[in-house]
């Protein structure tokens, strides 16, 4: 239930800041006792790079 709420806010919060935004690909939650880790990847903008590699990206929620 905790992974889903969570799941659930950090998807309001990529997807109602701006319609540019690119969605998230690859989100994994990790549980845990006091925090919950999320990583997620999007494109990258780098125009050498053209999109084919991805950032990875992190974000910790305190419990």
């Amino acid at each position: 239930m905790k992974r889903l709420l969570t799941l659930l806010i950090l998807t309001g919060l990529l997807f109602g800041q701006d319609t540019l935004l690119c969605p998230p690909k690859n989100l994994m939650v990790i549980d845990g006792d006091e925090q919950n880790i999320l990583y997620w990847s999007t494109p990258s903008f780098n125009p050498v790079q053209a999109g084919e590699y991805m950032q990875t990206k992190k974000m910790v929620l305190l419990k």
